[in-house]
């Protein structure tokens, strides 16, 4: 995956993965269509030596980028279909086996529900999608197998989303929606909805135990210090929140509930943690904050929301309550 950064003063990128053959995925923020009218974001490359070459000057400053390659005999492998989320194009009908959104931009992926069917979700191309994949990346969310598909609406801090559906049904894909913000809207990506299950992560992030920390994705449109609001509207929720953390003493991940009792309960994440769950109870608006985390700086909350009425287990009468070592409760 090579972004804006990789090109800026590099006259040539070589690309060792084609050697024998790849398909190379790009997304821009641009509009450049070659001289033939072909959209050049979607190449098949025979074997050979080949580079991408950056015909700007050397000084030259440009928008985010996002470029994927894969082996041709790799990608044969998977049955998938890959989109660009600036120009989603899909005809309804039975969806393959992954479907994979890439963008240059922030971006959302949402569908209505449907009939039940189980899904799983990575922040990796195709060839990384499946359990017990390659590079060893963790899930963003997942539903347990034969459960209810209730949708999702999921806003993508990362260059790449894959989805893994339990079955192929016609009726799960029709209705997903692809899209991408423009400028004037990109403060929307830090307003969500509480009572929308999902998950929020660093940005960049991956989650693959076997990439080194240069290979972490890096954006010009990055914030490495940001707060989110997860807002109930009338009625209340209960949220179990499960993270995966990985950053220095120095960084940290705050969880407030600013519901209860007019003041607010805060959770603060922080050191080399795994398998943290924290439960919110019965709250309306949730603030998560994360502060200078940049590459390699990661962590990935997932997060499940059930109704007032559903009951979650809580100790004693706190807002708040955490199960994961390492991890400060201040009230």
């Amino acid at each position: 995956m090579y972004n804006i950064f990789d090109f800026e003063g590099n006259a040539e990128i070589p690309l060792p993965r084609c050697d024998f053959g790849c398909l190379i995925f790009a997304s821009t923020n641009g509009k450049f269509r070659d001289k033939d009218g072909v959209d050049p974001y979607n190449k098949k490359l025979a074997n050979g030596h080949y580079v991408i070459r950056n015909v700007n000057a050397s000084e030259a400053v440009g928008n985010d980028v996002t470029v994927w390659v894969i082996e041709r005999a790799k990608a044969s492998e998977f049955d998938y279909e890959i989109y660009d989320a600036a120009n989603l194009n899909r005809a309804s009908g039975v969806p393959r086996a992954i479907v994979t959104v890439m963008s240059a931009m922030r971006f959302r992926v949402m569908a209505d529900a449907g009939e039940a069917n189980s899904y799983t979700t990575r922040l990796v191309g195709f060839d990384n999608a499946l359990d017990n994949n390659p590079d060893n990346c963790n899930y963003a969310y997942k539903t347990s197998k034969n459960s209810a598909f209730e949708g999702f609406e999921f806003q993508v801090h990362a260059p790449i989303i894959s989805i893994v559906f339990n079955e192929q049904k016609a009726s799960t894909s029709k209705q997903i929606t692809i899209m991408d913000y423009p400028s004037i809207l990109q403060n929307a990506l830090n307003i969500r909805e509480l009572a929308t299950s999902g998950f929020l992560s660093s940005p960049g992030y991956n989650g693959c135990a076997r990439l080194d920390n240069n290979q972490a994705y890096l954006a010009k449109q990055y914030q490495y210090s940001e707060s989110n609001d997860f807002l109930a509207g009338p009625n209340s929720f209960n949220i179990v929140y499960d993270a995966d953390v990985s950053f220095t003493d120095d960084h940290k991940v705050t969880i407030r509930d600013m519901t209860h009792n007019q003041r607010y309960s805060k959770v603060m994440l922080t050191g080399a943690q795994n398998d943290c769950h924290i439960t919110v109870a019965s709250t309306q608006l949730v603030i998560i904050a994360y502060d200078r985390l940049t590459p390699s700086q990661s962590f990935m909350l997932r997060f499940t929301s059930t109704g007032e009425g559903n009951t979650l287990p809580l100790i004693g009468l706190i807002a708040i309550s955490l199960v994961c070592s390492m991890l400060r409760l201040l009230i």
